[in-house]
């Protein structure tokens, strides 16, 4: 009989798809984010570029690296003025500076430089993303004097707060320059203004006498700190507004030990005679802060039943003193300040 072959099939060699790395703009954001990077892959970009050239850099961005634009700088400082933000805050104070942008696009943006170890994240009160800034961050863009921060429980509201009343009154003012507390510190230690505000009102260079445009009170001698200062002509020549944000109210001799901390600045040329307060809904300080400033300023009563009509958005009540004047603009954020309150605790 004829041999019987055994035939052996070839083995089937499978070629594998290639993997395909998903952008971290969903789930993986963060997965993405805390991926190991070297640090000197990074790639700052003096001069805006819509296609910037890779040949020369090109080894870096091929291992992973970055572009660190104007956007990414304008972030970090946003981060540096309040301490720490929600990206919902980013988003919107993004928008009041000019420089809006997708969802996604921030999304990215922030997981970069989360990457690249310039901010930090941690969680808020209602499971929202907060960023705060690294030692390393404020390195790249240049941030001197600002100290290291990390969102606390008590003071989640109030920043926030700050960063509505922030695009508040840049909405409103749109060539104005804002400081915060956080600005005037930062200024003060280091001797030179932060980088966005001298880029908004170089003529503000000259100014040096920080300390200034921090009221004293009469009964304590002990410094008053305004939450914000705005200067509406941007330059060295306007004396700032300061800006108080509200939320839990305080007694009413109070309120005149600081009114009158203010008028005396005012008086002295430090800051305007404008003293500007800003709270939101649900706190109950609007009526009770109209009625304070009203009997305070005008030395009259205010009848407990008289009609309070709510100012419509960015409109303020202005009281102003009866022989000089001074005033008090009383500011609502109304449902400015609602969403970083209530922020979806969905940064996935």
């Amino acid at each position: 009989p004829e041999p019987v072959v055994e035939v052996v099939p070839e083995p089937v060699v499978e070629t594998p798809e290639p993997v395909i790395e998903p952008e971290p703009t969903t789930a993986n954001v963060l997965d993405y984010a805390d991926a190991e990077v070297d640090r000197s892959q990074v790639v700052v970009l003096e001069k805006e570029e819509k296609n910037p050239s890779r040949k020369k850099q090109g080894k870096k961005l091929a291992k992973g690296g970055m572009y660190f634009k104007a956007r990414d700088a304008l972030i970090l400082q946003m981060i540096a003025t309040f301490g720490w933000l929600s990206k919902q805050e980013i988003a919107g104070l993004l928008e009041v500076e000019g420089d809006g942008v997708a969802d996604r696009t921030l999304r990215y943006g922030l997981a970069n430089l989360k990457k690249f170890d310039m901010i930090a994240v941690s969680s808020g009160a209602r499971g929202e993303h907060m960023y705060s800034l690294t030692n390393f961050g404020a390195k790249k863009a240049r941030i001197q004097g600002y100290t290291p921060a990390s969102p606390t429980p008590s003071a989640l509201d109030h920043t926030s707060a700050l960063a509505a009343a922030y695009i508040l009154l840049k909405s409103k003012y749109p060539k104005s320059v804002i400081m915060s507390e956080r600005d005037v510190a930062a200024s003060a230690k280091s001797g030179v203004l932060a980088p966005h505000i001298l880029a908004a009102a170089p003529g503000m260079s000259r100014l040096h006498d920080f300390e200034s445009w921090r009221p004293t009170y009469e009964d304590s001698g002990s410094l008053k700190r305004p939450d914000l200062l705005i200067f509406l002509g941007g330059d060295d020549g306007v004396k700032p507004r300061p800006v108080e944000v509200e939320l839990s109210l305080k007694k009413p001799k109070d309120y005149k030990r600081i009114i009158r901390a203010y008028e005396t600045a005012a008086d002295l040329d430090n800051l305007a005679k404008t003293l500007i307060y800003i709270t939101g809904d649900g706190t109950g300080c609007e009526a009770p802060l109209f009625r304070n400033f009203y009997e305070y300023l005008t030395e009259e009563s205010l009848e407990e039943n008289k009609h309070l009509h709510a100012p419509e958005q960015g409109n303020p009540y202005v009281l102003n003193r009866t022989d000089d004047d001074f005033h008090v603009d009383l500011f609502n954020l109304r449902d400015l300040w609602e969403p970083f309150l209530w922020i979806a605790a969905s940064e996935d």
